[in-house]
Parts: C-alpha cells; sequence; structure tokens
C-alpha cells in the first residue's frame, strides 16, 4: 500500500528475513551436524596423554597462581585509574 522507494523498502525486510532464516535452518539441519560428525570424530588414543595431562595441570596451576582474585586492590585500583583517565580523555 505504501508507493515509491519508502515502500519497496518495507517490501523487501520480510522477504530478506524469509531467505535469512531458511538459510540458516538449511546450514542447522545439514552444514553443521556434518561438521560435527567430521571434526568430533574421536580420535586414536595417544600413549603420552599421562604428560599431556601433567602439562596441562601445570599450565592451570601457573595461571591460577597470577589469577586477578589473588591480587583484586591492584585491578580495582588499576579500574579506577582507567575510569578517571577516560574521564579526563572523554571530557565535553
Amino acid at each position: 500500500m505504501i508507493t515509491g522507494t519508502t515502500g519497496e523498502f518495507i517490501y523487501s525486510l520480510p522477504v530478506v528475513m524469509t531467505v535469512a532464516l531458511v538459510c540458516s535452518r538449511l546450514a542447522s539441519m545439514s552444514f553443521i551436524p556434518l561438521l560435527g560428525y567430521y571434526l568430533l570424530r574421536p580420535g586414536k588414543p595417544s600413549r603420552d596423554r599421562g604428560a599431556r595431562s601433567k602439562r596441562l595441570h601445570r599450565q592451570v596451576r601457573r595461571g591460577r597462581q597470577s589469577s586477578p582474585s589473588q591480587h583484586r586492590w591492584k585491578v580495582a585500583i588499576g579500574s579506577l585509574a582507567f575510569l578517571v583517565l577516560e574521564g579526563f580523555c572523554f571530557r565535553s
């Protein structure tokens, strides 16, 4: 009922949404499961699983030792400093 370029624009919105939803449905029902089948296939068991597990455990422990929860005052002061700096930089 709306004529001109506004009418064309309003008409194209539901068409684009419908095409996008149909393409999304096709991808979610065909391509994504196919990708999951090939990417999530169980591999051969490796012999060095224990070594990998120990290495991962060391990395997690090292990350936990330097976590922000142990330095919460430093993180809070740093955040406050950035907030103040931002206030100075973006004054009107």
